[in-house]
């Protein structure tokens, strides 16, 4: 079987080596291409890229696609997608690693599991060991149910790892469903995920550790404005609520709107989440969840009174 795994390349000169260097130790018995996106790099990272593929003499397949100009992590992926030529295919960040025997443990479960659309593994966050931490999950090994899926995922507080990368991931079930990540936002698993969820039927999990995920003062996670931050907030709110299912609409509803009810406190100034918190207020309304519709009230009045937002809130978590 083939995996396909992209890695997209920005500025990562301190850290593509150890990236590059844990696919190549990788012990899978099948077949691997590699696909490296250049998004316009200004360091030497695609130098470092391509002196180690130079040296290397191993089975591994190397591509380096590069793009004229930076378009962003999300574009990077969508590209080495839709170039990927393997039965599945496998996101990593080129500031973190994988375990030498990643591959071929998520491999295993396609194996045990033939129409699998979607293996999760296990993740070490470093130096936070703290997060990612999955343990709530151990006792599932295999869900061939869309509902079940979804009710997972929609669980508030203990979801299903909303990040891309460190899933294998069958490329037609991505490409039939059209499943790709939208440019020019940060936050984009988040909604990538919530597509993704809507359509996979066979899930199998991992609970091996397989990624190591570096948490580095200089990504664009640690190092993006809130406000900034909140505002692709918004444009994910904005898509997911036009765009609930109808099977697990409330599921859905309740999981995004504790989302937005947290970032409204802080930027209900804002035009945009003006304008979200009549459309969610419009969707209770519609859908007849009087609870939240009252809660959304009471939210707004205690923003204007600018008090009690906290009673509030914990009252929309508990729901």
């Amino acid at each position: 079987m083939k995996i396909s795994i992209v890695i997209p390349v920005y500025n990562v000169s301190n850290y593509i080596e150890r990236c590059l260097r844990s696919v190549i130790n990788q012990i899978y018995n099948g077949e691997i291409e590699c696909i490296i996106v250049d998004d316009a790099s200004p360091d030497n990272s695609i130098n470092i890229c391509e002196s180690i593929i130079k040296q290397y003499n191993g089975n591994i397949h190397f591509h380096i696609i590069h793009h004229k100009t930076n378009m962003g992590l999300s574009s990077a992926r969508n590209t080495g997608t839709k170039n990927a030529t393997g039965q599945f295919i496998f996101y990593l960040d080129s500031d973190d690693e994988i375990s030498t025997n990643c591959i071929q443990l998520l491999a295993n479960e396609i194996e045990k599991h033939p129409e699998v659309e979607l293996v999760q593994g296990g993740t070490e966050a470093i130096p936070y060991r703290e997060y990612y931490n999955v343990d709530y999950l151990k006792n599932i090994d295999y869900i061939n149910n869309n509902k079940l899926i979804q009710k997972l995922f929609f669980n508030y507080g203990h979801s299903l790892p909303v990040n891309a990368w460190n899933k294998l991931i069958k490329l037609d079930f991505i490409r039939k469903n059209n499943i790709f990540f939208k440019d020019g936002i940060i936050h984009e698993d988040q909604l990538w995920m919530f597509y993704l969820v809507k359509h996979v039927q066979n899930m199998s999990f991992c609970h091996n550790k397989t990624y190591f995920h570096y948490i580095t003062s200089g990504s664009i996670m640690t190092s993006t404005p809130e406000e900034k931050s909140a505002q692709n907030w918004a444009i994910i709110l904005d898509d997911v609520s036009r765009h609930f299912g109808t099977s697990s609409h409330l599921l859905q509803y309740s999981y995004y709107y504790k989302f937005f009810s947290f970032f409204f406190v802080r930027y209900h100034y804002l035009p945009v989440f003006k304008k979200l918190y009549k459309r969610y207020l419009f969707i209770s309304l519609k859908k007849m969840y009087v609870k939240m519709f009252l809660l959304l009230v009471l939210l707004k009045l205690s923003i204007f009174l600018n008090k009690g937002q906290n009673r509030i809130k914990k009252k929309i978590n508990a729901l």
